[in-house]
């Protein structure tokens, strides 16, 4: 768990533990807001999308050499442990409804989880940019659009572009957030599952 942590302060991500301190002030609003009963409602109704996974080894494992004294093997069982915990964590917090994409189901009682695909659809903005109006596919709206990615890749970057709306790929790994955009309405396409 501390290695997940590590990686995340490292990588300038907001660590899991964060995540669910927002998650639960965010609750503490709906509650000020609706009351106790029905904001248990929406929680426990709404969907919960989770997304975890490559990124972990490709800006973790893979670049940072401190991580290097855990073999791969073990530092997967770290990030396993810590997204259970997460899930657990949510379960806890009235979520019954969870969309997982790229992870396998965990078996908590009473609740629903989803494998969401998202290679086709991302393939799909690549080759196809302009149908889901996009203009650029190939090269990144970072830098030079080839390699920069997380610390490497902001607005101040040389070389970035003024409008990352038409670009497929803010960084050299990351979907645009217009991208995200598009790629949550296909998740959400593929969630039927949760709410029936």
């Amino acid at each position: 768990m501390k290695a997940a942590t590590r990686a995340t302060q490292l990588a300038g991500a907001i660590s899991l533990s964060r995540q669910l301190n927002n998650y639960r002030e965010y609750q503490n609003e709906v509650v000020s807001m609706v009351g106790r009963a029905k904001a248990n409602a929406i929680f426990s109704g709404a969907i919960h999308l989770l997304s975890a996974g490559t990124s972990d080894f490709i800006q973790n494992y893979y670049i940072n050499p401190l991580l290097k004294v855990y073999s791969p093997d073990q530092f997967s069982d770290i990030l396993m442990i810590s997204y259970s915990t997460f899930i657990q964590n949510l379960y806890g917090l009235g979520v019954r409804r969870i969309g997982v994409i790229s992870l396998p189901p965990t078996g908590l009682p009473g609740l629903k989880l989803v494998v969401f695909d998202i290679f086709q659809p991302v393939l799909d903005m690549i080759t196809n940019p302009g149908d889901n109006g996009f203009f650029e596919s190939r090269r990144a709206c970072c830098g030079t659009g080839r390699l920069e990615t997380s610390m490497l890749c902001n607005s101040r970057s040389v070389g970035t572009c003024t409008n990352a709306t038409g670009y497929v790929f803010w960084d050299g790994f990351h979907p645009s957030e217009a991208a995200n955009e598009v790629l949550a309405g296909k998740i959400l396409q593929q969630g039927f599952d949760l709410i029936s």
